[in-house]
């Protein structure tokens, strides 16, 4: 019985992971063929642009993950405030019965929902590092276009193009 129950908590739990619909990915492009100030600049300002979609990215991924890591913690709370019900309730003469048997039943499905919350909340979690792994890629590629622009362009017109660089929204 014990297998049983532990096959079914891991497909559900696989389940929720496999419900995720957040799954994006990412894809940096590189600093290839920059050869010149004029194209230096260009590079460097969509390398920019690179960057600050991707912190868009991770902060949505972030504000997901933290939704589906809080509506899994409230059905734990639940599932565990159902199962203390269900004990204590037993007690009670004439309805208790009753009452603990109907607690311990949505106890159970309150149980079996958060594992299925906890699949989405790792998906969640493992779509965080992904973007995260993304923006870390993104800011190296900043990087090294910002040095082509500092190698390939006249000092005062190079800071004049990495100034002009607009603040990323997030």
């Amino acid at each position: 019985m014990a297998l049983i129950i532990v096959v079914v908590a891991v497909v559900v739990f696989f389940a929720g992971y496999a419900s995720y619909g957040g799954f994006r990915g990412y894809s940096n492009f590189g600093n290839d063929n920059v050869e010149g100030c004029a194209a230096a600049k260009t590079n460097l300002v969509a390398k920019h642009s690179q960057t600050c979609s991707q912190r868009v990215a991770v902060s949505t991924a972030r504000a997901l993950m933290v939704a589906a890591g809080s509506l899994y913690a409230s059905y734990l709370g639940a599932s565990i405030a159902l199962a203390a019900v269900a004990a204590v309730s037993g007690s009670i003469p004439i309805v208790g019965p009753i009452i603990a048997a109907a607690a311990a039943i949505a106890s159970s499905i309150a149980a079996a929902y958060s594992i299925f919350l906890l699949g989405r909340y790792t998906a969640a979690c493992t779509e965080y590092a992904v973007q995260s792994s993304g923006l870390s890629d993104a800011m190296k590629l900043e990087d090294a276009a910002t040095k082509l622009v500092n190698d390939s362009c006249a000092a005062d017109d190079a800071a004049a193009t990495i100034a002009a660089l607009p603040p990323c929204p997030v």
